[in-house]
C-alpha cells in the first residue's frame, strides 16, 4: 500500500534459455553466437524491453541502479545482452551462474524453499538466491510463447530458472538428488487436482 521506497532492492528474473550452462563447466566465453546457439532457435527475455524496464525503474521511479539485479540464475548472462545495457546500467547487478567479468555470481541465501509434496521428502533442500531474498520486488519478465511441456503457466513456468540449481538438479557442473520439477509438470502429469511445482513457485513468501 505504500509503495516504492528508497533503498528497496528489485531482482529482475529474466528468461536466458540459450544460456544454459548449470550442466557444463564456466565457458570462456558468454556470446551466445560463439557458442552456436542461435537467438531464433528459442526464446529469450528481448533485450530492448529489459533496457525499457530499467529506464522507467531508473530514471522514472529513482531506484538505484545498484539496487537492481537482473538474469537468470541458473543461466549465464549472454555478452550481446550485457553490453546492450551495461553501457547505459552499468551500475545494475548481472546474475550469471558462474563467476565472470562484469557479471555477479548467484549465490544461496539461508532461506530455505519447500516442496508442498511427500515426493521431495529426502531431497537435497533447495534455497532461495541470495538477490530474491534481499528484494523487496520482484519482476517475473518472461517471454510470452507457448509450451507443449508445461501447457498454460502464466508466466510462473519461468521461475524454473530461479534457484540456481537447475530443474533437474544439475548445480555447477555436478548432479544432485533435488527435487525434479520436471516430473509433475502437464506433459508428465496430464490432468487436474494435481500438485504443480509452479504453484509453490509462484506463491512462496519470499
Amino acid at each position: 500500500d505504500r509503495g516504492y521506497q528508497t533503498g528497496e532492492k528489485i531482482v529482475i528474473k529474466l528468461n536466458l534459455t540459450l544460456c544454459y550452462v548449470s550442466g557444463q563447466s564456466n565457458p570462456t566465453s558468454r556470446s551466445i553466437i560463439t557458442l552456436n546457439r542461435s537467438p531464433g532457435k528459442a526464446g529469450m527475455t528481448n533485450p530492448q524491453l529489459v533496457l525499457a524496464l530499467l529506464r522507467q525503474l531508473v530514471n522514472v521511479v529513482g531506484v538505484s541502479q545498484s539496487d537492481i539485479s537482473l538474469g537468470d540464475p541458473v543461466n549465464f548472462f549472454p555478452q550481446e545482452w550485457y553490453d546492450y545495457l551495461h553501457g547505459e546500467f552499468p551500475d545494475a547487478k548481472y546474475l550469471d551462474h558462474y563467476p565472470f567479468a562484469g557479471r555477479t555470481q548467484a549465490q544461496f541465501s539461508t532461506t530455505p524453499f519447500y516442496w508442498s509434496t511427500a515426493a521431495a521428502d529426502g531431497k537435497v533442500q533447495d534455497y532461495l538466491p541470495q538477490a530474491y531474498e534481499d528484494a523487496a520486488y520482484l519482476i517475473d519478465f518472461p517471454v510470452l510463447k507457448s509450451h507443449t511441456r508445461a501447457g498454460i503457466t502464466l508466466s510462473a513456468k519461468n521461475h524454473y530458472g530461479s534457484l540456481i540449481r537447475s530443474p533437474v538438479g544439475d548445480l555447477r557442473g555436478v548432479r544432485y538428488n533435488y527435487y525434479d520439477l520436471h516430473t509433475n509438470i502437464q506433459e508428465y502429469q496430464p490432468g487436474r487436482s494435481k500438485y504443480r511445482t509452479l504453484v509453490d513457485l509462484m506463491g512462496h513468501e519470499g
